[in-house]
């Protein structure tokens, strides 16, 4: 059962790497022992963060502060700002763009993305990976409710509904959420300034 956890994981990894056009993606779940601990559970590109028992303190580093802050954060350059995995430096990668995993309220992990070249991650970007950590938490949650009896933590394990990225006519379609997180920290060095609202106009899909 392992085993097939494992690679449901690594698939959805791999689904939302395809989408969003990057190197690397990664969950770190709240560490079963210690719930002041993020340790990583599934990745791709940075498979040395699972192979290692990475473990980050919440508040910490990037993905702490995108679970302590319960909000995505961007870094769109990683040599400016606080790392504190060594690996995310290691393996080039320039920029990132984290969201947390909720159920019911309370934090239970991170997702995260990453690229070897500088890029600078939308509001549609920050909104697709955070539809991929909430669909994940939510079926986590279902699933965890099937077994009432069992004490085990909820793990994002579950295959993500599928997110299209072609259309007939060849066009990009990222399915976006109804309702947006209000707003995604950008973090250079130590300060971190909050995207502005932009007004709804037409179609287009608020930050």
């Amino acid at each position: 059962r392992l085993r097939i956890v494992a690679l449901a994981e690594q698939g959805l990894l791999e689904r939302v790497a395809e989408v969003l056009h990057s190197d690397t993606a990664a969950f770190l779940l709240i560490d079963d022992e210690d719930d002041q601990m993020l340790r990583a559970r599934a990745a791709k590109g940075i498979e040395e963060e699972v192979e290692q028992g990475v473990r980050i303190p919440v508040g910490r580093g990037f993905a702490g502060r995108v679970a302590a802050q319960r909000r995505p954060i961007v870094i769109p350059d990683v040599d400016q700002a606080d790392i504190l995995n060594p690996i995310l430096r290691e393996k080039g990668i320039r920029s990132l763009l984290g969201v947390p995993l909720i159920v019911g309220g309370r934090v239970i992990g991170v997702l995260h993305v990453g690229t070897l070249t500088p890029r600078e991650f939308t509001a549609a970007d920050r909104d697709l990976l955070q539809v991929a950590a909430d669909r994940a938490a939510s079926r986590c949650s279902r699933a965890a409710a099937i077994n009432s009896g069992s004490s085990a933590r909820p793990q994002p394990c579950a295959a993500l509904p599928a997110i299209r990225t072609g259309s007939d006519s060849g066009s990009t379609v990222r399915t976006l959420p109804k309702t947006m997180t209000p707003s995604v920290a950008i973090v250079t060095g130590r300060r971190r300034s909050p995207v502005p609202r932009r007004p709804r106009s037409g179609g287009a899909t608020p930050p």
